[in-house]
């Protein structure tokens, strides 16, 4: 398959969960995005929130993320106000992504608006080639949620041997 990393932003733990369970599935490494501060839960319904829409960057941790050794970079965060997270759009603007296979993921309560589509232009804006996108609805149980992730790496496997 080729090496593997996944580069993920998690604030309630959803996200976190997700990518702890492809990284299984793709012995891949894992990398969590942070902001700088990080944010509680309360400042990101409303700092995180305005930073989206006024269209403003927002400090990370690792700021750079050397993709030279890997194939394939798998991308998830959770959706805020119809969008990727700051600290994730942050990342997608400053990462070149050139030679890169890329699969993006959001997850959601509700639903995902276009937020796939927006990752997705950022990452073609600077050379990457998404491969694949999915979305998971965190309303399920934390039990559903796993199982609905190992279904989903399946699919991901079968699409990458045949890439």
């Amino acid at each position: 398959m080729g090496k593997t990393v996944i580069i993920y932003y998690s604030l309630t733990g959803n996200t976190k969960s997700v990518s702890k369970t492809l990284a299984q599935s793709f012995d891949a490494k894992l990398i969590q995005i942070k902001e700088v501060p990080e944010r509680t839960i309360v400042s990101a319904y409303f700092s995180g929130i305005k930073r989206i829409f006024s269209n403003k960057k927002t400090e990370i941790f690792p700021v750079r993320i050397d993709l030279t050794p890997f194939n394939y970079v798998i991308i998830g965060t959770p959706v805020w106000a119809w969008n990727p997270t700051p600290a994730i759009k942050t990342f997608l603007e400053k990462t070149d992504f050139s030679n890169k296979k890329v699969i993006l993921f959001t997850t959601q309560r509700l639903i995902k608006a276009r937020t796939l589509d927006k990752m997705k232009r950022l990452v073609e804006k600077n050379s990457g080639k998404v491969i694949f996108t999915f979305s998971i609805n965190t309303i399920l149980f934390k039990k559903s949620l796993k199982r609905k992730t190992k279904q989903i790496s399946e699919k991901i496997l079968k699409i990458i041997r045949g890439v």
